[in-house]
């Protein structure tokens, strides 16, 4: 086995939400030259060379998985937490048995702000709470916490969205600029 173990070093609750947890986690072996192939075989995941960091986006979930540790943020218990830490060692040791089929990427998304969501929502924001929130913004929010979609949006259905379709991530891969 690759990666042996992941041992927690710190865990309390969420900053941004205080009914989640973080954690942060230690590898037993630097695991470095595999992100760029976990980047290629991860969904939802962002490879960004300069900080040598991979993130992750797993339902609501942040995992930022660098060479020799990770965190965890918005956890919904340490059960979710400690299951999370295992799926991240069971994809770091599958990746690295398969790692002659595949190619690494060097993949990097910006994932889209609260304010580029609310930003192409129908203007000027009219709060109307057709779509259970109080305001245009906190809809934008949970938008981009991926706990609501665009489509509970009913201005977009009358026609009054913006032309241009949004993009919740933003791709840019080195290799062919796209």
């Amino acid at each position: 086995m690759y990666l042996e173990r992941i041992a927690v070093t710190f865990m309390d609750s969420c900053l941004t939400d205080a009914l989640k947890l973080r954690a942060t986690a230690e590898f037993s072996r630097d695991i470095g030259t595999l992100l760029p192939y976990l980047n290629a075989v991860l969904e939802q995941a962002s490879y960004d060379e300069r900080a040598d960091c991979l993130t992750v986006i797993k339902g609501t979930r942040v995992i930022e998985i660098y060479p020799g540790w990770m965190t965890i943020a918005r956890a919904v218990n340490a059960t979710d937490a400690f299951g999370l830490i295992q799926w991240v060692k069971d994809q770091v040791n599958e990746t690295h048995l398969r790692r002659d089929e595949l190619k690494p990427s060097l993949r990097y998304q910006r994932r889209a702000t609260v304010m580029d969501i609310f930003n192409r929502l129908p203007q000027p924001a009219v709060n109307c709470g057709d779509c259970g929130e109080p305001t245009c913004m906190s809809f934008a929010a949970r938008v981009w916490l991926g706990e609501e979609t665009l489509a509970n949006c009913t201005r977009i259905h009358r026609g009054a969205a913006r032309a241009e379709p949004i993009e919740i991530r933003r791709s840019t891969d080195p290799e062919t600029g796209a």
